[in-house]
């Protein structure tokens, strides 16, 4: 069980910095796009999506770490939580646990925040854009006219914003 619980947390500290790496790449992201650089998105979306499979694999490994454990114990899987193994625990293993836990819980609350700063701010600069596309829309056709005759003039095709004349 004491192997269980060292790779544990040797396990969530690898995922702590993980996160960090992903929370450090979202807040950059944000800077991406104000600086309208495409090419540094496109890095930073590979990298945000090697960083996110890390993760996924070292979710995966921690789940396996808690299934021992919980077999070792005699829990369910669903029963042993790390706030409930760090309540099993004593001693400086415990201590190490819940500070991991409190680190993850905290950098988790910080990627849920940035991202929702991110989403706003993108959804913004979409809005933004189908603005100034409508704007530019409405200035460049020209609204019907009318010829002596009564008859529309559909030939002439001027606008507001675009002129012929120089």
């Amino acid at each position: 069980m004491e192997l269980l619980l060292t790779d544990l947390s040797d396990l969530l500290g690898k995922e702590l910095d993980a996160y960090r790496s992903l929370l450090s790449l979202l807040q950059k992201e944000r800077r991406i796009v104000v600086e309208c650089s495409v090419e540094e998105l496109i890095q930073a979306n590979k990298e945000k999506e090697n960083l996110v499979l890390k993760i996924r694999i070292l979710d995966q490994s921690r789940e396996a770490i808690l299934e021992g454990l919980a077999d070792t114990m005699g829990l369910s899987r669903d029963e042993l939580t790390l706030s409930a193994l760090e309540q099993r625990l004593k001693g400086p293993l415990a201590t190490q646990l819940r500070t991991l836990r409190s680190e993850l819980s905290a950098i988790l609350k910080s990627i849920r925040d940035v991202n929702e700063e991110n989403r706003v701010f993108l959804q913004h600069s979409v809005d933004f854009v189908k603005g100034s596309l409508a704007l530019i829309r409405y200035l460049t056709v020209s609204s019907p006219k009318y010829m002596a005759s009564g008859v529309l003039d559909g030939d002439r095709f001027d606008g507001r914003f675009v002129s012929e004349k120089a």
